[in-house]
């Protein structure tokens, strides 16, 4: 029964990779963080649920027997949960650009090599950064008031998530 409901959980996780491609290829959305959301959480999660109830399940739907099915769905709820936190932390980090891939970038083409010069004067700031404090701004990380960057709501629960993840994990709280 596990193992079939981590391949169940899979199968739906990679539909939900497909309609994530598909979805920015053709357009896309505004807000990143609730549309991945969507696409990695919650349609695979009704996917999973959905058809391990109708498909699986089979007879112990008959009525008075569906507590009994309480738990494999909290078990694909849980997973698809996790499943969606860890793929969208993923996406976010892919998103910034990497010192290390940006220095491999500037010395592809030179069989020679670079001068640490030459990669210290190109990998400025606003390469590295890029338009990562607007698109905090914009998903609502981050608001700017009186000039000055403060937690918004998503940076609130974001730290609150963290925060838990850090205890679960048994670390301390970061310093600095």
């Amino acid at each position: 029964m596990n193992s079939l409901l981590i391949g169940i959980s899979l199968a739906t996780t990679f539909i939900g990779l497909a309609v994530h491609i598909l979805w920015w290829r053709i357009r896309r959305p505004a807000d990143d963080v609730r549309a991945l959301a969507l696409v990695m959480g919650v349609l695979p999660l009704l996917l999973s649920v959905t058809s391990y109830w109708f498909f699986l399940a089979g007879p112990a739907l008959l009525p008075g027997t569906l507590t009994g099915q309480i738990v494999p769905a909290a078990a694909l709820a849980i997973m698809h949960g996790f499943i969606a936190l860890v793929y969208m932390s993923c996406y976010t980090a892919a998103q910034a650009a990497s010192p290390t891939v940006l220095i491999v970038l500037l010395a592809r083409h030179d069989p020679a090599g670079v001068t640490k010069e030459y990669i210290e004067s190109h990998l400025t700031d606003d390469l590295v950064c890029g338009n990562l404090v607007q698109a905090a701004i914009h998903e609502k990380f981050v608001a700017e008031v009186d000039g000055a960057l403060v937690l918004d709501s998503r940076g609130r629960g974001l730290r609150k998530m963290g925060r838990i993840a850090r205890k679960l994990a048994g670390l301390s709280a970061p310093g600095g």
